[in-house]
């Protein structure tokens, strides 16, 4: 049932990333959130300007932007978090690759990511991207396609995140 849903093009996560709210008419729609959006695009453009995560996440301390948890709570969302912070501006590296990479902002829906051995576990297990359904121009964009092609390449190690960027102009 859960592939089912998955493969109809409707949103399978309870929360929309950050930058996108559920529409008060249809909770399984996202509309722009404007002021995490304008957040969104700025991490963005840093990034199209050589950045790195570490570096957007220093920079948005820096400027006191709230992370997307604290930006939650104030505003009355309710976002899963593991680690809480005394401090509304943390922001974490890993928080800005998982931005990054992340097509939604393109405006595409994207379904089963994870799957479970069975219903009984609730360990999740990561998909092959090849395994993805991605469903395009779904909800609106927050960055500009015409403008921005997501990472060819990630990789990861435990002293970094790299992502690769083929990125034009973002404003």
């Amino acid at each position: 049932m859960f592939k089912a849903k998955g493969q109809s093009g409707k949103p399978l996560c309870t929360n929309p990333p950050y930058g996108f709210i559920k529409d008060p008419e249809d909770k399984t729609h996202w509309i722009v959130d404007e002021e995490a959006a304008a957040v969104v695009k700025e991490i963005f453009h840093l990034c199209m300007n050589g950045l790195g995560p570490m570096k957007i996440a220093n920079e948005l301390e820096k400027r006191k932007v709230e992370n997307p948890v604290a930006y939650g709570k104030r505003n009355g969302i309710a976002v899963p978090a593991k680690q809480a912070y005394d401090d509304p501006y943390i922001w974490r590296d890993s928080t800005i690759a998982r931005m990054l990479s992340r097509q939604e902002y393109l405006g595409h829906t994207v379904n089963l990511k994870t799957h479970r051995k069975s219903y009984k576990q609730k360990k999740k297990i990561k998909n092959d991207p090849s395994e993805w359904q991605i469903f395009e121009n779904t909800h609106e964009a927050i960055i500009d396609e015409d403008n921005a092609t997501l990472p060819h390449s990630t990789t990861s190690s435990k002293s970094s995140t790299r992502i690769m960027w083929q990125v034009r102009d973002f404003r």
